[in-house]
C-alpha cells in the first residue's frame, strides 16, 4: 500500500471533514483509506493507522502527525472561537481600509480567510459582521 493512501481505523463511527477539501467517513472497526494530506488530523482525533491485517501501527502514528506544508491552519471547530477569530480579522481589515478587502459594505470572505489561514464563507463573515458591526466601527449600539 502506498503512503498516499494509508489504512486507518476508528473506535467509533465518525465523519472527519477538513479544510483540505477531504471528508472521510469511518465505521467503527472497519479499516478505511485516507489521503496523505489528512493523516495528521486523523491521528490527532484518535484514528490510527493499521496494516493490511487491521493491526494498529502505533510507531507509524508518530510519523504521520507532521502537518503538510500547505500554508493552511486548522479552523477552530467551536463556533464561538471561530466567530471571535473572524472578528479579530475584521478589525485588521477595517484598520487597513483597502476597498479590495470588502464585498459591498461587508468584509470579503477571501480577505478574512487570508488573514485567518483557514477558509470562511461570505455567509459566516456576514453573520459576524452584522452581530459586531457597531462595536467594530466604534459606534454605540442602537
Amino acid at each position: 500500500m502506498s503512503e498516499a493512501n494509508q489504512l486507518f481505523v476508528s473506535n467509533r463511527d465518525v465523519n472527519i471533514g477538513t479544510v483540505y477539501g477531504h471528508s472521510v467517513f469511518f465505521k467503527k472497526g472497519v479499516p478505511q483509506t485516507a489521503p496523505r494530506a489528512i493523516h495528521h488530523i486523523l491521528v490527532e482525533r484518535g484514528i490510527f493507522p493499521v496494516d493490511q491485517d487491521g493491526e494498529v501501527q502505533a510507531e507509524k502514528a508518530a510519523d504521520l502527525t507532521e502537518v503538510p506544508t500547505t500554508g493552511l491552519k486548522m479552523a477552530p471547530e467551536d463556533a464561538h472561537v471561530r466567530a471571535d477569530e473572524i472578528v479579530k480579522a475584521m478589525r485588521v481589515i477595517i484598520k487597513r481600509n483597502n476597498a479590495k478587502d470588502f464585498s459591498g459594505s461587508t468584509p470579503a470572505a477571501p480577505a478574512v480567510s487570508d488573514l485567518l489561514g483557514w477558509r470562511v464563507d461570505q455567509k459566516e463573515v456576514r453573520q459576524a459582521w452584522e452581530k459586531n458591526r457597531a462595536a467594530l466601527l466604534g459606534q454605540p449600539k442602537e
